[in-house]
């Protein structure tokens, strides 16, 4: 089985090329998902966050409001890594069990979106890593399309590795600024190449 691991810059695509590899019939895990589980009320991380962070980062329902513990984390680096250090190993838990619920199947080929897969060390043992990739205009400008302002844009671009050092360090790249016809095009040729190593 072939076990890929992807990444790349936020608004860069990857949501797109999870969702063009479920429409391949491809199993995908996404670490963003993984994540957001952590914080659901109740659980252990969400004790941890609360504890760390305080009750005025949940909502009138007592949920962690993810927008308030944003914008906390991407104006203080040593905050945003307290959160990943609560977060990621409930994360990187996830992600194996996974996995390994895949090892007795018939699956050619699995995939694992993981947008902070160098930040958190988690590059070993993985086929094949495919970094995306786009512009830093286009970027921004994806951003803004999901109604963040530009300084919220320019703190969660500046949290994560810059795209050249994601993309050099990575097996495939896949440059995404052009249209999803495109795009879509430019990951069955990656699959295909992965796929004939």
């Amino acid at each position: 089985m072939v076990r890929i691991a992807v990444t790349g810059g936020i608004g860069c695509g990857k949501s797109r090329l999870a969702q063009h590899l479920h429409s391949c019939h491809i199993p995908v895990c996404e670490a963003d998902e993984l994540a957001h589980i952590a914080l659901v009320h109740g659980g252990k991380v969400y004790v941890d966050i609360v504890k760390e962070f305080g009750a005025g980062v949940l909502d009138v329902s007592g949920e962690i409001d993810r927008s308030k513990l944003a914008d906390i984390v991407f104006r203080n680096v040593a905050k945003l890594e307290i959160l990943n250090g609560l977060v990621h190993p409930f994360v990187k838990s996830e992600i194996f069990s996974w996995l390994e619920s895949f090892d007795k199947s018939n699956e050619k080929i699995v995939a694992v979106v993981i947008p902070l897969l160098f930040e958190a060390g988690l590059e070993t043992g993985w086929d094949a890593i495919v970094s995306v990739g786009c512009s830093s205009e286009i970027q921004v400008e994806r951003l803004l399309g999901r109604g963040l302002s530009k300084s919220q844009c320019r703190q969660r671009i500046m949290a994560q590795m810059p795209i050249e050092e994601k993309m050099a360090r990575s097996d495939f790249m896949i440059w995404n600024n052009d249209d999803l016809k495109s795009f879509d095009k430019k990951i069955d040729d990656v699959l295909k190449m992965i796929l004939e190593r």
